[in-house]
Order: C-alpha cells, then structure tokens, then sequence
C-alpha cells in the first residue's frame, strides 16, 4: 500500500509477522473498507479546498454504514466471548475462576488421522479420558472468525478430570475452568449442521467415521459451552458459538506427557485460592528485590500476585504495574532462584536476549529500564556535516524533533532485515521513534514542545548526559530536564525526579518534592511541572551540571546528608 499502513503506525506489526492469515470475514472487512476509502478519496480530490458539507455528510454515512454493518456481523459472534480482540485475533473466554488469555482458530479443515482408538466404556464416568492434552490440529473453524491456530503456537494445556476441564496459557499463567459432565452418547452424521441456523457454512463431514460419540459436555461462565467428541480414535474439542452460529470452532486434541493432573491442579489452586491479599507487583517492588541481590528467595515473592507458567508450571510469572514483566524459577525452592529476569513491556519475556536478572542489582535494572536503551540495533549512516541551522524532522504528540544542522537528506537508516530508509520516512512511517534512533547513535537532537513560550528545550536527547543521586546512577526520560540558553537555566520534571526518588528508596525526599508540586506556583511545561535548583534547595536537593563536559555531562543531585564540604 505504499507505505500507507506504517503511516497508521501498523508497520511495526506487518514487520513482525512472517504471513499475514486473513480469515474470509477479514477479506470481506478489508476489500469494503478499500472501496469506501477509494470513493471517498476520489471524491475529496475534485476539491482544493476543503469538502463542502454534502461530501462530508456522504462520507460519514458511509462511515456509520460500515460500523452498523460490523456490529450487525459480529454481534451474534461476540454474545458468548468476553474480553479484546487482538490481531492475530483471539477467542477469549471468561470463567468462574480467572479469565482465559487468547484462543487463537483457524479454517482450515482436516482429515481424520490414524491414532489408536479409545475405547468407550459401559460407565460414563469418563475415566478413559483423564489427562492432560495439548493442540493437534485445527480441524474447523467458523468463516466469521478472524482467528487462527497453527500447531507450535498453542501454547495451551487441556486437563479433564472427572470434575472439571481446565484450560491454562502456558506463556501467560491464565487458567479457565469448565465443569464437567460426562457421558456416552452416539451422534448422528448431522451433529453439527443441525446445530446452526446458518446453512451457508460449511462443517465437517463426519459421515465417514464410523464410530461417533459425544463423550463429554464442558461448561463455564458467561454461557461458554464445550463438547468433547470421539471420532474413531481421535478427540475433538467443539466450541459452541451462540444459536444462530452453532459449531464455533473444533480443535483436535492429542495427549502429553509434558504435564500431568497434579501439576495442572496444583498451578490453578495456587492461583484461584491464595490471590487473596496479594497485590500486583510495582517498579518498586522490582527495585526493592534487586536491592537483595543473589540473596533472593523465593519466599520474597510471596506477597505478589503471580501465575504458574512454562513447562511443568514450574515459572512463575509476575505482570508488573505498568507493563514489565518478571519471570522466576526456582528448581529447588528451598535452595534459591535460579534466575529473576525482568522484561520490557512489548518482548517476549521467555528470551533470555531480551531481559535483565534482577539479582544483577539495581543498577543493572536502571540501565535496562532507561528509555533510551533500545533491544533493537539499527545502523546509522550520518556524516555529520550539513548546513548551519536547526533542521525539524518530526513532528510527533505535540512535540517537535530538530538536528543542529540541515543534514536529514544525508542520513539514512538500516534495520535489522536489511531494508535501508531515509531518515524522514522511517520516522514518518514510524518505522522506528526518535528516541531509539539516539540510542543507536544519531546525535545532537533537539526536542521542543508544540507549545514553548519559554523557547527552551529538551537536552538529553541532544547531550549524553550522566544522572546520579547521591553518586547511584538513573536514567531519566527525553522529557525530565529543560534548558534555557539564554537564560543558562534549567529544569527538571518535579514528577519523574519523585518516582525516580522512590524507587532508589528515598521515600522521605520525593514526599518533599511532592509537597512542593503540589502547592503550585511552578511552570508547566508540555502539561507537567518542572522545578528548577532554587526549588530542589527548598526540598533538601542540590544539582550540580557539568556544562563544561558537553559529550558526557554529568548531571548530580545531592541530598542533604550526602553534601560534599
């Protein structure tokens, strides 16, 4: 779409996927949506100036047309699921318990398999069938659905029990639980298409089995349905949409011995019956740990909520405010952590590449958390000539980017899968952001608010600049500290240096930082207060900038009882 897509900021995503599935009602969705825009752009370049009131009204009919068109497509769809839907989009499904995590289905149909059959025995106790199965196949798949399942990225368990089926998100922690009824009922060839109402949709012929059982019914919050199936010696899950869509989705199922009851039982009962009085973990909470370094246990994290994960549910995973995550593991809880590691919001917090062990310390979780460590490596081509004179190259959430010369034509960046860009476009297309460009090494960026009466700006995007607090390093954001040149003044967000204040500990000096915020009387800068070195002494807070060391200046702020004579 030439380039259309990155400049909606969705090209990070079409990036990152090697194919893009689209389910029929994704290609009906997406071919509707190309002819309305077309018509309405051609529409809208017959005119110079802006449309008059009569386009503007065709085109928000149109608009109002395509949204009561989705909510009327997707309505019945939707009545028995609760929760996002994400792209790959998901199913997700709410329980008595706990809330399942994405689903993910297919419509690609299937034929039956040679497994070993199940015998179906004279009780209906289900016994035969107790155990722990993981994703096979995705054997049908609603065409409604924009969902789909691709064995190697279920990462799901199915355990049945003679109570209950639960269903539990390796990855995530989540778990779902279904009662469970047992029973030993031979179904005609027209099971399915006799439960829908739309007879359009083409299910799977189940004629050519020749033994057909509906062994199990499974049930759970907000009118989820399940029923398990025997054909020949196959297992099948059947999700149950509502009355007028009928067979949602049919997985088949096969055994593991990667877990087992007792594992699954175990991990669910120290979700569902301990959370009470837990809370979720913080950045402080993080911080607090790492302060303990190798002499972390596991009884340190007993007060957080977390989630039984990986492989055995032997990985504990801890959501933390804010969107970082922590996973923990532990071979032998009375010897210790194997590893703590924590994981930027946005990554995939299973790859070791991609986190810090926060028994490292505290400074080691600072410079992983600092905004401008990037986990990506982009080459920057820059000759670091040009022109005297600012030269703006974005412009993004009322903030304005500039270099100190006119050189943008001349920079150029490469990513990771080789595809070389201008500088300006790959902003444009929000191919990558200002802030991880200075992290891989394009320097001397000024960054203005949309709004600057002050006519200041931002410097740690234009200087490498070193912040301590009483000799302890930190990494503030692009926004924290202000500058005046024509004043020789600076400022620092009263806000950031608060947070930043607590999660070193210092709870007593942010509580002064606060106080002053709070009686006003501050400037406001891009909608936060900053206070400049005269306000930090009334807070017990001495700065100190290293103006004369322009490629590293350090930045020093020094409390009371850490004053040098």
């Amino acid at each position: 779409m030439e380039g259309g897509l990155y400049r909606f900021g969705a090209g990070w995503f079409f990036d990152g996927l090697p194919g893009i599935a689209l389910a029929p009602v994704d290609i009906i969705v997406v071919s509707f949506s190309a002819v309305v825009t077309g018509l309405v752009l051609n529409l809208t370049r017959r005119w110079r100036n802006w449309p008059g009131k009569r386009t503007i009204a065709v085109i928000m009919l149109l608009c109002a047309l395509i949204s009561g068109t989705g909510i009327i497509v997707s309505t019945p769809v939707l009545l028995p699921i609760t929760g996002p839907v994400s792209t790959p989009a998901s199913v997700t499904v709410a329980g008595p318990a706990s809330t399942m995590s994405s689903v993910s289905d297919t419509e690609a149909a299937s034929m039956p398999v040679s497994v070993p059959p199940i015998s179906v025995p004279e009780a209906k106790s289900g016994e035969d069938l107790f155990g722990c199965y993981e994703f096979d196949e995705c054997i049908y798949m609603n065409p409604l659905s924009s969902f789909i399942a691709v064995k190697g990225f279920m990462p799901y368990v199915y355990g049945m029990n003679e109570d209950a089926l639960v269903i539990a998100n390796t990855e995530t922690g989540e778990m779902q639980r279904f009662s469970a009824q047992y029973e030993n009922i031979a179904v005609d060839g027209d099971e399915f298409t006799s439960k829908s109402k739309l007879k359009l949709i083409s299910l799977p012929d189940i004629s050519r089995y020749k033994e057909r059982w509906l062994r199990a019914r499974f049930a759970g919050g907000g009118g989820i349905e399940y029923g398990l199936y025997q054909m020949d010696g196959e297992i099948w899950l059947v999700s149950m949409g509502s009355k007028d869509i009928g067979v949602w989705s049919i997985y088949r199922l096969q055994r593991t011995d990667n877990y087992d009851l007792s594992e699954l039982k175990q991990a669910f009962d120290s979700q569902t019956g301990t959370a009470a009085g837990k809370i979720q973990m913080t950045l402080r909470d993080v911080y607090e740990l790492a302060r303990k370094g190798r002499d972390i246990k596991p009884g340190d994290f007993e007060r957080s909520i977390g989630k039984a994960a990986g492989h055995g549910f032997k990985i504990m995973r801890y959501d933390i405010e804010g969107g970082c995550v922590l996973i923990v593991h532990s071979d032998e809880p009375d010897s210790g952590i194997n590893y703590a590691r924590l994981t930027k919001q946005g990554y995939d917090p299973f790859d070791e590449a991609l986190s810090v062990d926060i028994r490292d310390g505290t400074q080691a979780v600072a410079a992983y958390l600092d905004p401008l460590h990037s986990l990506r490596k982009l080459k920057i081509e820059d000759k670091h000539g040009g022109a005297w004179g600012r030269e703006l190259i974005y412009e993004f959430e009322s903030y304005r980017y500039f270099l100190n010369t006119t050189r943008a034509d001349e920079i150029f960046i490469t990513f990771e899968n080789g595809e070389r860009l201008p500088l300006k476009q790959a902003l444009e297309e929000r191919r990558t952001v200002v802030e991880e460009l200075v992290s891989n090494g394009l320097f001397n960026v000024f960054m203005e608010p949309a709004e600057n009466p002050m006519g200041g700006f931002f410097t740690i995007l234009h200087h490498h600049h070193k912040f301590s607090f009483d000799g302890e390093a930190f990494y503030p954001s692009a926004t924290f500290m202000y500058s005046i040149d024509r004043e020789l003044s600076t400022y620092f967000d009263i806000e950031e240096l608060a947070d930043i204040l607590e999660l070193q500990g210092r709870t007593e000096l942010a509580g002064r930082l606060r106080s002053i915020g709070d009686a006003g009387n501050l400037p406001v800068i891009a909608g936060r207060a900053y206070i400049d070195g005269g306000g930090l002494a009334k807070a017990g807070i001495k700065v100190e900038i290293g103006w004369h060391l322009s490629s590293h200046t350090p930045v020093s702020f020094r409390s009371e009882n850490d004053q040098e004579d």
